[in-house]
């Protein structure tokens, strides 16, 4: 009898953290693609552009780019 309210248990835990996962990754993935249109306003979320830039030895903030030979990725 202990056996049988043991495995219950367990599987009821890991029913719960697979339930928890989805709910996880499915809100991460609303968060970051969401879109509203009201009227003339328009409120886009997920679209991000960012460009990596690394200080030289002049202490300026410069680009990094193909040309620098770093194994950046773009």
């Amino acid at each position: 009898m202990k056996k049988s309210i043991t495995k219950k248990a367990l599987l009821m835990s890991g029913l719960s953290l697979l339930i928890c996962a989805a709910m996880l990754i499915g809100t991460t993935f609303a968060w970051f693609t969401d879109s509203v249109t009201s009227g003339t306003n328009r409120i886009i979320a997920g679209n991000l552009d960012v460009e990596l830039e690394h200080k030289n030895a002049s202490g300026e903030f410069v680009s990094v780019t193909d040309a620098d030979n770093q194994l950046w990725q773009t």
